[in-house]
């Protein structure tokens, strides 16, 4: 017992002692090396390694992500697509935009104005038969008038050809020798006058016959002979003027009246074939005029038809119209497709078309247009259906275009059948796929002008060396040459003292 007693007193004392001796201990060891604490304080801290990432080598592609719109691959516009009405229709009745089914009827419109209009067309179609059968006849009429004139105008001419001939061949020349022969006859009458007074004159003197008898019968012959002399010297004025004036002046006018039939001839076929040609021309006309009448009335029945709106096919209706994917109208019809309501012609005021029967349209700016072809593969996100990616296909890309955006199609045949067209999308288009590639960070290669550099750590300092790049997509760059598998680089380029 004293022992132990003993033992926890000294243990105590030692402690006592070995807490009191520390600092002094301490003191001393500060005392005596003061040159050691300050070269520690002095010492530089260890270098620290920079950030490296290494070139793996695996499966690399580059997407193009594009925002887009579905559109339809089959669409149904629904207007009142007249082919003569031009007014107004006013509403009877129109369906709600939701499912529809082919056949049935989605609006209505009054029918009193096109009706009026269709008697009216009618009412001028049978006047206009009518008149066109009239002209048929006084044309028919007019052929036979003109016949009739071309025939006389032949005989005419035939009879003013033969005049001349006759003319030409026998009365020329007999007239000159009936005309020779009256002067003829003429002056032989004057000779045998003048032959009988000598005789007379001879007999009176040597028959004994009164003086008185002698007198009245050579006063008688000589009155007679100087009647013969006046007579005969008229004639032969008369027969000098009709030779130089009258006889060739007839010969003229026969073969001008010749001439005039033979051209009054010529004028009447002239105006034969005109007046044929433009009877045929107005005659076809006419007929044309009311073809176009008849064919108006027609167009007219069938609008009268269209003013009840069918659907065409069974899908969902909606009341607007939609092209290259997008909406419009949408508010517009809701004003006007009610009762009493005006719509025009030849607006679209529903279109038809199917959940699920889409695809996607995009456009790819032109810095990337040519790495998106025809056969890529793709994804599209609908907006709506965000956690639900499509697989797709590039099916076009256009090639031309106004601006520097090119359109871009989408295909995508297992679209979800609650997608309609208008909604929005997202796609990545996968344009190039390496199983077998190259890449760092993208943020490890450095540009210097057309260049690019990667910074290959050796373990103790960085080696500045040129690469040749790929593609970058998703915050990785191909690289192409330059640089090894597993090689060390740095994460980014150090900055330049």
């Amino acid at each position: 017992m004293i022992r132990t007693g003993f033992t926890r007193t000294a243990a105590a004392a030692a402690l006592f002692m070995s807490i009191t001796a520390a600092p002094l201990a301490l003191h001393a060891d500060e005392s005596e090396k003061p040159g050691e604490t300050k070269a520690e304080e002095a010492r530089p801290e260890p270098k620290k390694e920079p950030k490296t990432t290494t070139v793996t080598k695996g499966a690399f592609s580059v997407v193009l992500e594009l925002n887009g719109t579905l559109d339809a691959k089959r669409q149904w516009d629904l207007e009142v697509d007249t082919e003569s009405w031009g007014g107004e229709l006013e509403v009877i009745e129109a369906a709600q935009p939701g499912p529809v089914k082919k056949g049935d009827v989605v609006a209505r419109f009054k029918t009193d104005k096109i009706d009026d209009a269709l008697a009216a067309a009618e009412r001028d179609l049978l006047s206009a038969k009518a008149g066109f059968r009239k002209q048929q006849e006084e044309a028919k009429r007019a052929d036979e008038a003109l016949a009739l004139g071309l025939r006389k105008a032949e005989a005419d001419a035939v009879n003013a050809a033969n005049q001349l001939k006759r003319w030409q061949e026998f009365e020329k020349e007999f007239r000159l020798q009936e005309a020779d022969y009256r002067m003829q006859v003429q002056k032989d009458n004057f000779v045998d006058q003048m032959e009988e007074l000598t005789q007379l004159e001879k007999m009176y003197k040597a028959d004994e016959l009164t003086e008185e008898t002698e007198d009245i019968v050579l006063k008688r012959t000589q009155r007679q002979i100087e009647r013969l002399k006046k007579q005969m010297a008229w004639n032969e004025r008369r027969d000098r003027a009709w030779r130089e004036l009258d006889y060739a002046r007839e010969g003229e006018n026969i073969e001008a009246a010749a001439k005039r039939a033979a051209m009054d001839l010529e004028r009447a076929k002239e105006a034969a074939r005109a007046a044929e040609v433009t009877g045929k021309v107005d005659l076809e006309k006419a007929k044309i005029a009311l073809e176009k009448q008849e064919e108006n009335l027609a167009k007219l029945r069938r609008d009268r038809e269209k003013f009840v709106l069918k659907s065409p096919e069974d899908g969902m209706l909606v009341r607007g119209a939609l092209s290259r994917g997008k909406w419009s109208g949408l508010e517009e019809p809701s004003a006007t497709l009610k009762p009493e309501g005006k719509v025009k012609p030849k607006t679209t005021l529903f279109t038809v078309v199917r959940g699920g029967d889409v695809f996607v349209r995009t456009q790819v700016n032109e810095s990337a247009m040519l790495t998106v072809n025809e056969g890529q593969s793709a994804s599209v996100t609908a907006n709506a259906l965000p956690k639900q990616p499509i697989p797709g296909k590039v099916s076009r890309v256009a090639r031309f275009s106004a601006g520097e955006n090119y359109d871009v199609f989408v295909e995508v045949p297992n679209a979800d059948a609650r997608l309609f067209p208008g909604y929005g999308v997202k796609v990545k288009v996968t344009t190039v796929e390496n199983s077998d590639a190259l890449t760092v960070p993208a943020g490890a290669v450095e540009k210097d002008g057309e260049k690019r550099f990667v910074h290959v750590w050796t373990g103790e300092k960085s080696e500045r060396r040129e690469v040749e790049c790929g593609e970058t997509s998703q915050g990785r760059t191909e690289i192409v040459k330059g640089a090894s598998e597993g090689e060390k680089v740095l994460e980014s380029a150090p900055k330049q003292k």
